[in-house]
C-alpha cells in the first residue's frame, strides 16, 4: 500500500478518469481493465460520483467492444453500489443499452448483473427485464 486513498484521487485517477473520457479506444479499455483495482482503493463518494458515471457512459457508446469492456467492468463493479445506485443508474444504462443492441456474451452479462441487482433492489428489477 504505497499510495492513500488521498494521494489515489489526487494524482493517478484525473489520468484515468481522461482515459474514459478520451475517443481513444486503447487507453479507454486499458482505464476499464484497472477499474476493478482501483474501485478497492477508493472511496465510495469518489467512486459513485466520478468513476462509475464513466463507466456506465462508455457502456452506451458506438464502439460495440468499448461497449462489451465497459459492460464486464460494470459486472465486477456493480455489488459495490448502493439500492439506489443500483435502481436509478445502474439499471437505467442496462435498458439503454439493450436498445443500443448486444451481443450473447453481453446479454449473459446483462442478466448476470439483473440478478445481483435483484439480490440488492427486489421485485422492482423485474419492470426492467
Amino acid at each position: 500500500n504505497y499510495m492513500s486513498t488521498e494521494e489515489l484521487q489526487q494524482s493517478i485517477m484525473p489520468l484515468v478518469l481522461k482515459c474514459y473520457e478520451c475517443k481513444v479506444p486503447k487507453l479507454q479499455e486499458l482505464a476499464l481493465r484497472e477499474t476493478e483495482f482501483l474501485m478497492k482503493k477508493l472511496d465510495f463518494v469518489y467512486s459513485k460520483s466520478k468513476v462509475l458515471p464513466r463507466v456506465l457512459n462508455l457502456c452506451c457508446i458506438d464502439s460495440i467492444e468499448i461497449r462489451r469492456t465497459s459492460l464486464f467492468t460494470l459486472y465486477k463493479i456493480y455489488n459495490s453500489f448502493d439500492r439506489s445506485t443500483l435502481n436509478d443508474q445502474i439499471l437505467h444504462t442496462l435498458d439503454k443499452m439493450k436498445k443500443l443492441g448486444t451481443d450473447t456474451k453481453m446479454n449473459i452479462l446483462i442478466l448476470a448483473i439483473y440478478e445481483g441487482v435483484a439480490k440488492v433492489v427486489g421485485s422492482e428489477v423485474i419492470n426492467y427485464f
